[in-house]
């Protein structure tokens, strides 16, 4: 669904697992990721890229969803409503995480062109004495009828003391590379069916 050449260029060396084994236990959804470290001539580079792609099945039985949609497309939908609640309330925020560390929260976006919606939120961990810690991360989740896509990545350089994170802009443009590549496959998948 990715272009290889896009995974090569963001995280060399990725592996896939999937969910379900064998002809009895098919998958209901595939997770590929990869955490790639490459150690250059002036400084580490750390880069993370998630991809999960799920789909919600339509069920004949209202009992099997726990009162929600038995429709997978509502489902779907109602799920996107629930991350982008959960976005809004961490948005342009603080979290203290003890121990002297700190998640700052960018704010959230509605992304366009990204499947039927989707909306993105990217943060980074800072030590209180002003070392960062943790790379910047960006999370795009989007909807393509019933099919869920979740797109994590992140990126930064460990300098031996402390990660700097590259910057929110460019973290953000890769991941929304990475989604539009998933929604364009499954939007010109000829064997996917709701």
């Amino acid at each position: 669904m990715v272009p290889a050449a896009t995974v090569r260029r963001l995280v060399p060396a990725a592996s896939v697992d999937r969910d379900g084994e064998g002809p009895e236990q098919k998958a209901a959804s595939v997770r590929a990721g990869c955490v790639w470290e490459h150690t250059g001539d002036s400084s580490p580079i750390w880069r993370q890229l998630s991809v999960d792609v799920s789909v919600q099945l339509d069920m004949e039985d209202a009992d099997l969803v726990d009162g929600d949609p038995t429709d997978g497309v509502r489902r779907a939908a109602a799920d996107l409503t629930t991350t982008r609640q959960d976005f809004a309330s961490k948005a342009n925020r603080t979290k203290d995480l003890g121990g002297g560390y700190v998640d700052y929260y960018g704010p959230t976006e509605e992304l366009t062109g990204i499947g039927d919606e989707a909306v993105s939120l990217s943060h980074h961990e800072l030590a209180k004495d002003g070392a960062h810690y943790d790379p910047e991360f960006v999370e795009i989740d989007a909807r393509l009828a019933n099919a869920e896509i979740t797109v994590k990545y992140s990126s930064g350089a460990n300098t031996g003391k402390r990660m700097i994170p590259t910057s929110e802009a460019a973290v953000r443009k890769e991941a929304e590379t990475v989604a539009r590549s998933l929604v364009n496959s499954l939007k010109n998948c000829t064997g996917c069916t709701r």
